[in-house]
């Protein structure tokens, strides 16, 4: 048991007797209980009534406290004074507080949010003087109270509980702990020199399955195998009070939020087995793992590569679970397949199943152009001959130049895959054939720099009016036609008789029409000025001829 000082607290009130009229009976006055009404201060409230009260007749005042705080408080001391009366005319003097005193070592209790408690009746009396007779009628005494309480300092806490197996079956043992934590104070500010102590009270529902003392790590556990088959709303309640010794006061006691304990029927052994698809298999290569529970049971299966489980967990669907892996390196692999149970079936693990990983053959890659070099535009037949030692590969080959995919071929019996492209520019390519390898064989490529000589395009020039006379407007239409996938770009040039009158831009309209040609015969040539794919230099003529 430890022991935790006491907090004193001290509160001031202020309140006020008043007197009201005195019957007058033969000539003196006569007697009447009035009453004393007391408000509270700011601290706790005191509120009060005094019986008996006549001039030279002591009377009784009883206070009462409130105590708005979340503790309870022993109060050990009560005190009452008077200031000065109004109105004026009635001396303090005469109301005798002598007796208005409470001190006492044990105190009276009174309890926390809101909780009242009485003191035992302390004396007061109105003195016997001819003055207070009449004077002292409808004045009222101001009264100041105050009192000394003590509190015990209480911290909340916090319980919670676990379940050591969720759902379980019927005989199954099942361990509950509980775990308590000391909060913040119920009052005041600090923390707690200790951990709670106690016990906890393990239930269910209204039912209570045992109790158990309070560890010094904050726990504790029941174990039962009682429940029966169902849902069960666990909690755990911790009390201050141990199952031997005095109760800790120093902390309050909390419930836990109910743990629905599921109990099913007890369950039956399952059997699980694995099987591989292809075995031994190749680095890279699919293949599917599938696992058998019997008898038929719901539930998941995990599969695992020497424990590490591959992938996530599979739903059982009549009785199979699969998963499909190409990721195994090469090597011999421990499979096991983990069923985890459900309702009705146990969990259970098959036996290893050693899946072997044949690491891929090698291959290597040639390739040939054909012709090389080769015009712009005219097809280019590439061949991709992809050999092993280890037998003929399949797949595919995928053709490149730089960045740019030119296409893909599959590989035939021989080995060899072939693509015929044109879509080449002019210059001088690195093309890249790609192997991409299969389940057995491995990747690996070849490459080969192909040179793609400029086409020559083919230029016209055309005369609307030929021979034609002086003076008459004559239209030269020029054509430029490519060979290659893209239609030449640049310009061409229109001199007559050796000298340029014209230039145009190949995408517009490609004409020159002239009045101004003189009489006899003259050379009209087009020149292309070439572009990246065309050469430099093509010339289309016509002579015109103009008459009178």
């Amino acid at each position: 048991m430890r022991l935790f000082s006491r907090r004193t607290v001290t509160w001031v009130a202020g309140s006020a007797l008043v007197l009201g009229a005195v019957a007058v009976v033969g000539g003196r006055a006569g007697t009447q209980h009035l009453p004393m009404k007391l408000t509270s201060g700011t601290d706790f409230s005191i509120s009060g009534t005094v019986t008996g009260l006549e001039p030279g007749s002591p009377g009784s005042l009883e206070l009462t406290v409130t105590n708005p705080h979340s503790v309870a408080i022993t109060v050990t001391t009560l005190s009452v004074s008077v200031g000065t009366p109004t109105p004026p005319g009635c001396d303090a003097s005469n109301l005798d507080l002598t007796g208005a005193q409470y001190s006492s070592a044990t105190g009276f209790n009174v309890g926390p949010d809101g909780g009242t408690a009485t003191a035992p009746p302390l004396p007061v009396s109105l003195r016997n003087l001819s003055g207070n007779q009449d004077g002292c009628k409808g004045v009222t005494f101001p009264l100041v109270y105050s009192g000394t309480a003590r509190y015990t300092q209480v911290f909340s806490t916090t319980t919670s509980l676990s379940s050591s197996v969720n759902p379980s079956v019927s005989g199954q043992s099942v361990t509950f702990t509980a775990t308590v934590t000391a909060g913040a104070p119920q009052q005041g500010s600090g923390s707690a020199p200790g951990g709670p102590t106690g016990s906890v009270a393990f239930k269910d529902g209204a039912v209570v399955l045992g109790t158990s003392a309070l560890a010094s790590n904050g726990t504790a556990q029941l174990s039962t195998s009682s429940l029966a088959v169902g849902t069960h709303a666990v909690t755990a309640q911790f009390s201050n009070t141990p199952l031997v010794g005095t109760a800790d006061g120093n902390f309050a006691g909390s419930t836990s939020s109910p743990v629905s304990q599921v109990v099913n029927n007890p369950k039956k052994a399952s059997s699980t087995t694995v099987a591989s698809s292809l075995n031994p298999s190749a680095v890279g290569q699919a293949v599917t793992l599938t696992a058998t529970v019997t008898p038929q049971a719901t539930g998941t299966v995990t599969f695992y590569d020497n424990g590490v489980p591959l992938g996530a967990a599979q739903p059982l669907a009549r009785g199979q679970a699969a998963v499909t892996t190409s990721s195994l390196a090469a090597g011999t692999h421990p499979i096991t397949a983990s069923y985890s149970g459900d309702a009705t079936y146990f969990p259970s693990t098959s036996s290893t199943l050693a899946q072997v990983v044949n690491a891929k053959a090698a291959t290597a890659t040639t390739l040939s152009a054909t012709p090389n070099p080769s015009v712009f535009g005219q097809p280019v037949s590439f061949t991709a001959t992809v050999t092993s030692g280890s037998g003929t590969p399949t797949g595919s080959v995928t053709f490149s130049a730089g960045a740019t995919t030119l296409g893909s071929a599959t590989v035939n019996g021989k080995g060899v895959a072939t693509l015929t492209s044109s879509a080449l520019p002019a210059g001088t390519s690195t093309v890249t054939a790609a192997y991409s390898g299969d389940a057995t064989f491995a990747a690996s490529s070849a490459t080969v720099g192909q040179t793609v000589n400029k086409a020559t395009p083919v230029v016209t020039l055309t005369s609307s009016n030929n021979p034609s006379r002086t003076g008459q407007s004559v239209t030269f239409t020029i054509t430029v036609t490519g060979t290659g996938p893209q239609a030449p770009t640049g310009s061409v040039t229109v001199a007559v008789d050796g000298a340029a009158v014209a230039t145009r831009g190949l995408g517009a309209p490609l004409t020159y029409t002239t009045s101004s040609l003189s009489v006899g015969s003259h050379s009209v040539t087009a020149t292309y000025s070439g572009d990246g794919n065309y050469t430099t230099g093509p010339v289309a003529s016509v002579t015109q001829k103009v008459v009178k």
